[in-house]
C-alpha cells in the first residue's frame, strides 16, 4: 500500500488544496502515494473519526499554512498537536507550506 499524505488546510483555502491535489495526481496515479483530505468523507460518515483515522494512517502531512489555517481552532487543537506527536514518536514527515508565498519549508 502506498504511503498516505494527509492534507491539513482551512476550507477557506480550498483552491490551494485543490491545486496541491492536482500536483500530486501523477504520483497517486502511479501508485507512489495516496492523498487524503476531509472532502473525501462521504455523506453519513462521522467526520471526526474519519479525520482521526486518516491522521493515524498518514506517513506524511502537508500543512497549508495561511492566516485562516492558523485561526482554525480545530486545526490548532486537534490536527497539529496529533501530527506533531506522531512526528516525535513515529517519524511522520510534516511539510509546512505557505500557499500565499509559494514557499515549502
Amino acid at each position: 500500500m502506498p504511503p498516505t499524505v494527509f492534507l491539513s488546510y482551512s476550507h477557506k483555502d480550498e483552491a490551494w488544496k485543490d491545486r496541491l491535489v492536482t500536483h500530486l495526481a501523477g504520483l497517486e496515479r502511479n501508485g507512489l502515494l495516496r492523498t487524503w483530505n476531509d472532502r473525501l468523507i462521504q455523506a453519513g460518515q462521522k467526520c471526526l473519526p474519519e479525520i482521526e483515522t486518516a491522521m493515524e494512517e498518514a506517513r506524511v502531512a502537508v500543512l497549508l499554512m495561511s492566516p485562516d489555517f492558523l485561526a482554525s481552532k480545530f486545526i490548532q487543537t486537534r490536527e497539529v498537536p496529533r501530527l506533531l506527536e506522531r512526528r516525535a514518536q513515529e517519524g511522520v514527515h510534516m511539510v509546512p507550506h505557505c500557499p500565499d508565498h509559494g514557499l515549502l519549508y
